[in-house]
Order: C-alpha cells, then sequence, then structure tokens
C-alpha cells in the first residue's frame, strides 16, 4: 500500500511480533492449555473438588475448543478431629 505524503504507516499487531500464523497458533494453544491447567488445579486445591480432570472430548482437527473440565465434590472428607 502506497504511503500519502503525511500519512503515517499502520504497524498491525502481528507485524510487531514477527511471528508467522503457525508460530502464533502454536502460542495461542499454549496459553490456553496453561489457562484450563489452572482451572483444574483451582476447583482441586480452592474448591476442594479432587476428582476433577481435563476431558478432550473432540480431534483438534475438528476445532481447537475440545477440552471440558468435569468437577466432583469429593463425598467423603475426613475430620481433623
Amino acid at each position: 500500500m502506497a504511503l500519502v505524503e503525511g500519512q503515517e504507516k499502520v504497524i498491525y499487531r502481528y507485524d510487531k511480533l514477527d511471528l508467522d500464523r503457525v508460530k502464533r497458533e502454536e502460542i495461542g494453544q499454549r496459553c490456553k492449555q496453561l489457562i484450563d491447567f489452572g482451572r483444574l488445579m483451582f476447583v482441586k486445591e480452592k474448591l476442594g473438588m479432587d476428582d476433577s480432570r481435563l476431558l478432550f472430548y473432540v480431534d483438534k482437527k475438528y476445532t481447537l475448543e475440545n477440552v471440558a473440565l468435569f468437577c466432583k465434590k469429593n463425598s467423603f472428607q475426613m475430620n481433623s478431629e
């Protein structure tokens, strides 16, 4: 795109990163995994739902939104007495 005198060049956020699409997708997927793992640890540690897990239910070739968080509160809890 040619610049007109006095016009500033628009710098797109992806140009600033200097990463190709594949690398950006890889970083995004890793970030999502980190967030999902954090959600899992939160329900286990803070909510006491030890019987919780992440379930990958659809192949990545169909969608990247393929993770469900299943939680179950423990029915048996020991007293500290």
